[in-house]
């Protein structure tokens, strides 16, 4: 049986429960060259799956094999995740820490933008202006500091204009790291 009819099979059979389904081009290599990605793989998904998404799932070294994917039309990435960069795992060969991901999400925001075609400025704005979220979990009554917070893309919630005022506050709820906050979430 060949990869796509072992894609076609495995979709038919998920299809019984929802259609909500991506698509992720995958190298089981770990870690993988970055010369056997394979991306071209992206391409035939599209045109074999016309009617879903198509992600990858990156086991690369770095982020390399994500940006040029992003260029390739795909919807998600999933690349493995390590908190401390000191720590050895079985993945962590092929893991990226806290700084590689906010290296590879201002790298796709910078794609993003210069493939986009432009429209109007104001439109734009949002996604180039940033917001307050946590880069860290901040529990609930403990309050915002430099340390639990950063200024990201896009603008979802406070504006980073407010970076300061807002140190010192406390969180009505759990939050978790890189999500965006509003001001009801704080007290």
């Amino acid at each position: 049986m060949s990869e796509m009819s072992e894609v076609k099979s495995a979709i038919k059979e998920i299809n019984k429960f929802h259609k909500k389904i991506i698509i992720l081009h995958c190298v089981s290599d770990y870690p993988t060259a970055l010369k056997n990605t394979e991306l071209y793989k992206i391409k035939e998904l599209k045109k074999t799956f016309k009617n879903y998404l198509i992600g990858i799932s990156d086991h690369t070294n770095g982020n390399t094999s994500s940006l040029i994917a992003s260029t390739l039309g795909i919807v998600a990435i999933e690349k493995h995740f390590k908190l401390n960069p000191k720590e050895k795992t079985i993945d962590s060969k092929f893991s990226i820490d806290t700084q590689q991901l906010k290296n590879l999400k201002n790298n796709l925001d910078d794609i993003f933008f210069s493939l986009k075609k432009r429209k109007k400025r104001i439109k734009k704005m949002i996604y180039v202006r940033r917001s307050i979220f946590s880069k860290k979990d901040i529990k609930k009554g403990e309050k915002l500091s430099i340390e639990n917070i950063e200024t990201f893309r896009p603008k979802i919630g406070i504006c980073a204009s407010e970076f300061f005022k807002i140190l010192g506050k406390k969180s009505r709820r759990n939050i978790k790291a890189f999500t965006s906050i509003f001001k009801t979430d704080l007290y």
